[in-house]
């Protein structure tokens, strides 16, 4: 899994400033929190050519009460989410999780 998350190069000038992790039976989950000197705009556009390049195809944008933006990418049984928590602060997440565990 961290093969598929190095394939995607970061967004130049974003830095990271908080990882974390998550692996148990049937779920793995890879974090990364940034701080982007671009507004998300141009971070989305960065991570959307970065992941279709990558063999990802968009699944869906999810939009909260809070002002977090979330866009939704697939490949095969992964997914990869970018949140953007404010307009120059996102997470970076890369998820494997086996059905009906």
């Amino acid at each position: 899994m961290r093969n598929q998350l190095n394939m995607i190069t970061p967004l130049s000038g974003a830095k990271q400033y908080d990882s974390s992790s998550v692996i148990k039976d049937g779920l793995v989950s890879l974090n990364g929190f940034y701080e982007s000197t671009v507004p998300f705009s141009e971070a989305y556009k960065h991570y959307n050519k970065e992941l279709e390049k990558n063999g990802w195809k968009f699944h869906m944008k999810q939009e909260e009460k809070d002002g977090t933006v979330s866009y939704y990418f697939k490949q095969g049984d992964f997914l990869a989410t970018i949140t953007f928590l404010d307009n120059y602060h996102f997470l970076f997440n890369l998820r494997w999780a086996m059905l009906g565990v």
